[in-house]
């Protein structure tokens, strides 16, 4: 008879040796065998709403985190008529939009651009500041970027204006060398 790697034989019968899991999910009870060891979740001990997210988004959400300490409340989500779990679901989606507006401020952009999103930034802020970020550095960033976009801009003005009147004066040539001919 084959002797089975993890099992003795005794007297005829073959008894294997089972290695008890310790996984947090499915305890192994006497009734009950425990799961193969490739099929059983891994589920962190202390859940937190950031492990739904994928490696990449993880990543940069503990980067951020990290550097922006936040402890928001989310008291206004109590008033909400709706399951835990969509709770969970809409503070996953706050912190996720909270990553959305850092990359925002940190990506290098058009004054007239910009200036023309100062308002929808200043909602933004507004709405965080309910669910209680702490938006302090966001808006000292974003300060930063207002005072040198608007420094900027009388001078991308004024640029815009030079080459419209460079042009201007490139077709005003070709019409006098057409006239010339």
């Amino acid at each position: 008879m084959a002797s089975t790697k993890g099992s003795s034989t005794t007297k005829g019968r073959i008894a294997l040796k089972v290695k008890s899991s310790t996984s947090p999910v499915v305890p192994p009870t006497p009734s009950r065998p425990p799961p193969p060891p490739g099929l059983t979740l891994k589920i962190p001990l202390v859940y937190h709403r950031s492990t739904s997210l994928s490696p990449e988004l993880k990543l940069l959400y503990d980067q951020v985190f990290k550097a922006l300490p936040q402890t928001p409340h989310f008291n206004p989500l109590e008033k909400l008529s709706c399951t835990e779990n969509m709770k969970e679901g809409l503070k996953l989606g706050l912190d996720v939009f909270f990553l959305h507006l850092i990359m925002k401020l940190c990506k290098p952009v058009d004054p007239f651009t910009f200036l023309s999103e100062v308002e929808s930034y200043t909602k933004e802020f507004k709405g965080f500041e309910e669910y209680g970020y702490d938006l302090t550095k966001v808006k000292d960033r974003f300060n930063l970027l207002k005072r040198r976009a608007e420094q900027e801009k009388p001078l991308k003005d004024e640029v815009e204006k030079l080459e419209k009147e460079e042009k201007d004066g490139e077709a005003n040539i070709e019409h006098q060398e057409l006239r010339l001919k």
